[in-house]
């Protein structure tokens, strides 16, 4: 499993952040004022949920890409930044928003897609094993699922 982001867990809970209003709790990531211990997994949901409801999911990729390399080297983290985690994530938050029908608040979001909350059974290990997820390769550049993936074929049904 990507063992530094197990760490990022929250006891189920809308996150460590949630007490700030949307536009604040950009504003402390942006700025690097957030605290890396107020920035759990809930809240890297909920700030892919902000940015998709604020741009397209190509810039959202790019922009959350360079916060979380920023927000990771200013708390002396560089390595910590995933680019398939974070793509993967992003594509799934992407999906659900537009499937779900109109969401007037992270709240609700949040309440219908519990599962993107949770770390360790979450979604993305529906796509991904922890083999893949904890490779070098899967954190420098986007990796696709072993289903999509063109050198092995995709997989039937």
């Amino acid at each position: 499993m990507v063992t530094w982001y197990m760490n990022t867990n929250l006891p189920f809970g809308p996150g460590a952040a949630g007490h700030l209003s949307d536009d604040q709790f950009v504003a402390a990531f942006e700025s690097v004022t957030l605290a890396e211990d107020r920035f759990r997994h809930a809240d890297h949901v909920r700030l892919g949920w902000i940015y998709l409801g604020r741009m397209s999911l190509v810039d959202t990729i790019a922009h959350y890409g360079e916060g979380l390399r920023r927000f990771a080297a200013a708390h002396g983290a560089p390595d910590r930044y995933h680019e398939t985690v974070t793509w993967a994530l992003l594509v799934i938050i992407h999906q659900r928003m537009r499937r779900g029908g109109e969401v007037r608040s992270w709240t609700e979001f949040a309440a219908a897609n519990a599962d993107l909350l949770r770390w360790r059974d979450g979604p993305l290990f529906e796509h991904y094993d922890s083999g893949i997820l904890d490779s070098r390769e899967a954190r420098d550049f986007f990796v696709l699922p072993p289903r999509f993936d063109p050198r092995r074929g995709r997989e039937s049904g």
